[in-house]
């Protein structure tokens, strides 16, 4: 795994937004020329069975969809990556944090389209995303709120060192209904030491 950003430690996220690279994945910033890729992710049904977002319907409300992970950057709030296959210019899936608290911790998301799902690539991804907040932006904990039931995302994170830390009864407000969540959390020093 490489990154190509700069490898200074930045307290905050950097004016420029970083573009990465792992051996099978690029990792670069959503733009107005990915929304039918966009679309088509977020317009998966499959999705939303784990994930408390919005299906998109149209290519207008996946632009306004990267308009807010743009403004989030800007505002130095938080980082979304578009994710495609390395030398590929179609988007499979998206990566980033939010909640970001500079030298402490931010939480991680990520979407990988079912079409592309089997292959490892959120485990790459999210190693890839791990590997830059904590080498580039000197986070302490990364943190991963998932549903009960999503059995996919938590391999990934175990594979990745997370720990599962509780459940967060009644957390998350969706769709008219209250949802546990699982906490897991990966701390800097474990990390170091994995």
């Amino acid at each position: 795994m490489s990154l190509n950003a700069d490898r200074i430690m930045t307290p905050n996220l950097p004016d420029i937004f970083p573009v990465l690279h792992s051996d099978r994945l690029d990792f670069t910033q959503m733009r107005a020329i990915h929304a039918s890729d966009i679309l088509y992710i977020y317009g998966e049904k499959k999705l939303a069975e784990f994930e408390n977002i919005k299906i998109l319907i149209n290519e207008q409300e996946a632009l306004e969809f990267i308009d807010r992970f743009q403004i989030r950057f800007n505002e130095k709030k938080g980082i979304r990556w578009a994710i495609s296959i390395k030398g590929e210019k179609q988007v499979i899936g998206t990566i980033g944090f939010k909640g970001y608290i500079p030298l402490h911790k931010a939480f991680v998301g990520y979407e990988i389209h079912p079409d592309f799902g089997g292959k490892g690539y959120a485990t790459e991804a999210l190693a890839t995303a791990v590997k830059y907040a904590f080498d580039s932006l000197d986070l302490q904990r990364i943190e991963a709120e998932v549903m009960p039931g999503n059995l996919a995302s938590e391999k990934v994170l175990a594979k990745n060192g997370f720990k599962r830390e509780g459940q967060l009864k009644r957390s998350m407000y969706w769709d008219g209904k209250y949802f546990d969540i699982n906490l897991f959390a990966l701390l800097q020093s474990d990390y170091r030491n994995h």
